[in-house]
């Protein structure tokens, strides 16, 4: 009588192998992914830059995770996922009053040749920036256009199953590009991003995966017991 119940168990297990995310790199902004902590305050995030491309200036300037958040920016405590970054060199209240005009935040993310790219993408991803976040692009492709000339630095605006056939094997630039208005005698500036790029990522819009024959055989066998025992019980 266990039989069919362990059939039962393995069509499961193996329905949820073929369908299970596989983490290649978390994007997330001040936050330390080897120990799964926040950054301290003031501790630089050398997974992101400011990159040429913005009218802003300050590439390459130090990105620091802040706690010394401006209202009414998302609150450090809104999440531990994350931290703001910002180029901390500033000056005013926060330290991070800063020049108006764009600037291109960008991390890399290298994926291995054993993965299949095709299924790479973000399952989540959400962010919030001051003064908003004008696009998001995968090695320079626009997953994000904004609904609303709306600032965005004090919501989190999420998108999903995002990225899929964008992403390459080797090296991928993710790019955040962000507006900093002019304001007088403050103007800070920041991104805020959680997000993981995974392999197998919302595998329900990806062709069905083909079991290898020693699973196929597997998943026959146990449908096998199901169906005998069936036949028992209606016999």
């Amino acid at each position: 009588m266990k039989y069919p119940f362990l059939s039962v168990l393995a069509i499961a297990a193996i329905t949820a192998s073929a369908s299970a995310e596989t983490a290649i790199k978390n994007i997330s902004t001040g936050y330390d992914d080897a120990n799964n902590v926040q950054f301290n305050a003031g501790v630089v995030d050398t997974d992101w830059a400011i990159v040429a491309g913005g009218t802003a200036g300050h590439v390459g300037d130090p990105l620091t995770a802040i706690t010394n958040v401006p209202s009414p920016w998302l609150p450090d405590t809104d999440s531990s996922a994350s931290r703001w970054i910002a180029v901390n060199t500033g000056s005013g209240t926060w330290g991070i009053d800063i020049d108006p005009g764009t600037y291109f935040f960008q991390t890399t993310v290298l994926i291995d040749p054993t993965v299949d790219v095709s299924t790479v993408a973000f399952s989540t991803l959400r962010f919030s920036g001051d003064d908003k976040v004008l696009d998001i692009q995968i090695n320079g492709t626009s997953i994000y256009s904004p609904s609303c000339p709306c600032p965005d630095y004090a919501k989190w605006t999420t998108l999903d199953c995002v990225g899929h056939g964008l992403f390459t094997t080797g090296s991928n630039q993710i790019t955040f590009i962000v507006n900093n208005g002019s304001s007088d005698p403050l103007n800070p500036m920041g991104l805020r991003v959680e997000g993981t790029v995974a392999a197998d990522a919302c595998p329900e819009g990806q062709p069905p995966v083909v079991p290898e024959p020693a699973t196929a055989g597997l998943v026959g066998l146990s449908s096998l017991g199901l169906l005998i025992r069936f036949r028992r019980r209606t016999a």
